[in-house]
């Protein structure tokens, strides 16, 4: 709700400013959100399921806000144009708080495998390429707001990382299993322990490649079982 009121006030610039810390962890994994518009031409995040749309009409009802026009407005609504310039500007505010060697920039990727509760997976549904497309569109900011950061650390996505439906916040593609919060914090203690650039990036990449093995090894066959599943369900489907 805090974070939600700060947007809505456009003051999360002033909040970061006013908090600054020895690090600055950017996340990619907003540029996904879907937006909703407000009659004075104004747009906001609408965060997971939508939640922030439903607090901001409970907030225009009592305080006489701009109602909702357009409650579901794509993530990738604007030209790249108009995408660079937004990022520019905000790369631009935010290298006048921290220098790169401080800011931490995180990609994030859709899972497409989600761990049940029985220990099994599933792969999640991509209707129309939604994932895909989100994920495109991650790629695209970040490495757009990474060129107006230069120099800043950089943490990699895990190709074969994998969703946790038992997760705190609910399932979502995004919403990992512990393992891919230990490669972060990994990533982390690497990067705070002042090595060079190249020194940093060998090592990195080491710490990537082995929890990309860790999860192709603990879920490969998993997989396997699910895919042989769905297969039998195939073949009996066509004999009936």
């Amino acid at each position: 709700n805090r974070v939600f009121l700060l947007e809505i006030n456009r003051q999360s610039i002033d909040y970061i400013h006013s908090q600054i810390s020895d690090y600055l962890l950017l996340d990619s994994t907003v540029f996904r959100f879907t937006y909703f518009k407000t009659a004075d031409n104004k747009y906001f995040v609408n965060g997971i399921k939508n939640q922030r749309t439903e607090f901001y009409k409970l907030l225009a009802n009592e305080l006489k806000l701009p109602p909702v026009v357009d409650p579901n407005v794509p993530c990738d609504f604007l030209d790249e144009n108009e995408i660079s310039r937004r990022l520019k500007n905000y790369a631009q505010k935010i290298l006048s708080m921290y220098e790169p060697s401080k800011i931490i920039l995180i990609r994030h990727h859709n899972a497409r495998l989600l761990k049940l509760l029985n220990g099994g997976v599933r792969f999640f549904k991509n209707e129309g390429g939604k994932l895909d497309r989100e994920d495109k569109f991650i790629d695209l900011c970040f490495n757009k707001l990474k060129s107006e950061l230069p120099g800043c650390h950089v943490i990699n996505n895990l190709e074969n990382a994998v969703a946790d439906s038992a997760h705190p916040l609910g399932i979502s593609p995004l919403h990992f299993t512990y393992g891919y919060y230990k490669y972060c914090l990994d990533c982390l203690d690497a990067i705070t322990e002042g090595l060079s650039a190249e020194e940093e990036a060998e090592k990195l990449e080491r710490i990537r490649r082995k929890w990309n093995h860790q999860y192709a090894f603990t879920y490969f066959a998993k997989l396997q079982q699910y895919a042989m599943s769905l297969n039998e369900k195939v073949t009996r489907g066509a004999g009936d």
